[in-house]
């Protein structure tokens, strides 16, 4: 099978004889992609092509004196080296004020798609790349622009497919490509929605949702099964999800206006809980309920200075210079009224996640419960293993349910006896130098 050349076709939609003819005289195999479609469309069109003519990889550049066909062979020796992983270039300037001014602009748009993808890469929006088409065949995306590079890198992360840096260089006669206001919003419209995926969404269903597969089936099915994971991911475990909705349901009723939302996230970074939950439930106050809130926050703080409800307005008289007459007030009964309702809210939200949590969910107890018979030292290991390191959960949810797996280094078994525990269709083998901790395992 010759080398296959795709050639996107101009705006014009055409592609001059002459080109065609120089191509094909090197004795390469000529594919036009239908232009029509769109950048993206044109680009996903060619890797059809391509694929059906028997090409294992597709190396995109433009011909517009921004990328240099002189880095090719560094790309073909880079697909020997790692055949299903998705090389990106990366540019390396020359010194100088037009290359610090791109290289800043190029470092501000990777530090989004490391928000949204979860994993550091470098000069994310380049386009001279080196794809493998089996793997990116399968991934949808939902660009017809430009941007379509940056969303086909961050759905080829979340489908787990390596992504490999190569350096490239910048040709002599490079110039600055402008982008239009048109172009732009559709860059931020994009990164939006991929940073809203990735707050919102479970991290292996993020995977999961740009993947062809789950793209044919129905609709229905698939907003079923979407919400269906997301609310089962924050749900488990209950007590993790009901301190959420309780810190949430607190920072939403406390007097601390306009820094509500961001003081929720900041809480839920540091705790560890869902950042998508305590926001959400940190929203309780909005223009309907804060009246309501006012007036009780004022009913309990007088009652906490007075001993009495009496002697405060009632709802419909309430204003301004009324709230901050009595401020003081305002200010400790909300702070009563926020433990109360996050207290209230908390136990509803316990209960509704024990009865929605996932099957299995009672896993690590039962692992742990495996080495009840060990040594103490070895069981507080388990116990706080177990609790502290995430690893471990995410593991046993993410191992194919049929897989043979080897643990190499099992130590004293916690992940081949979860994953076990998890899937009686698995066979795992565990080695480790340490015979004591076989023993244990």
């Amino acid at each position: 099978m010759k080398p296959a050349v795709i050639i996107l076709a101009s705006r014009t939609g055409k592609v001059s004889d002459e080109t065609l003819a120089a191509i094909e005289a090197f004795g390469l195999l000529v594919l036009v992609a239908d232009y029509s479609l769109g950048y993206a469309g044109s680009v996903r069109d060619g890797f059809v092509r391509a694929n059906a003519a028997g090409c294992s990889h597709a190396i995109t550049l433009d011909v517009d004196l921004q990328h240099d066909p002189a880095d090719i062979p560094a790309f073909i020796a880079a697909i020997e080296q790692h055949p299903a992983a998705l090389i990106h270039g990366v540019r390396h300037f020359p010194p100088g004020p037009i290359a610090r001014a791109i290289q800043l602009a190029a470092f501000f748009c990777d530090v989004w798609i490391w928000l949204a993808a979860g994993r550091w890469t470098r000069d994310c929006a380049h386009a001279y790349r080196a794809y493998p088409l089996t793997a990116v065949s399968e991934i949808t995306c939902s660009a017809t622009g430009q941007e379509f590079a940056i969303e086909v890198l961050v759905n080829s992360i979340w489908c787990e497919i390596k992504t490999v840096p190569q350096q490239v260089n910048v040709p002599a006669k490079c110039g600055v490509a402008v982008m239009s206001p048109l172009a732009f919003a559709r860059y931020g419209f994009l990164i939006c929605r991929l940073l809203l995926k990735r707050l919102i969404l479970p991290t292996p269903m993020l995977g999961t949702l740009n993947h062809g597969e789950f793209g044919r089936l129905p609709r229905s099915t698939r907003m079923i099964r979407i919400a269906k994971e997301t609310v089962l991911h924050h749900c488990n475990p209950p007590g993790r999800f009901a301190a959420a909705v309780g810190l949430g349901v607190f920072f939403g009723v406390s007097p601390l206006w306009g820094f509500q939302m961001l003081l929720a996230a900041a809480t839920a970074h540091l705790l560890r809980l869902s950042k998508t939950v305590m926001v959400a439930s940190s929203n309780i106050s909005f223009p309907l309920t804060i009246p309501f809130f006012i007036y009780v926050s004022l009913l309990i703080g007088h009652f906490l200075h007075h001993g009495e409800f009496g002697g405060l307005p009632r709802l419909n008289e309430m204003s301004r210079p009324v709230v901050l007459q009595f401020m003081g007030e305002y200010v400790a009964g909300s702070f009563v009224l926020g433990v109360m309702l996050g207290t209230i809210f908390a136990g509803v939200a316990y209960t509704v996640a024990r009865q929605l949590r996932q099957p299995g969910s009672d896993l690590l107890p039962r692992v742990r419960n495996l080495y009840a018979s060990a040594a103490i030292p070895d069981r507080q290991y388990v116990k706080w293993k177990l609790k502290i390191d995430p690893i471990c959960r995410r593991i046993y949810d993410a191992v194919p349910a049929n897989a043979k797996i080897l643990d190499a280094g099992c130590g004293c078994g916690l992940m081949s006896n979860g994953l076990a525990l998890a899937s009686a269709e698995r066979r795992i083998t565990g080695v480790d130098l340490d015979e004591r901790k076989l023993a244990v395992a």
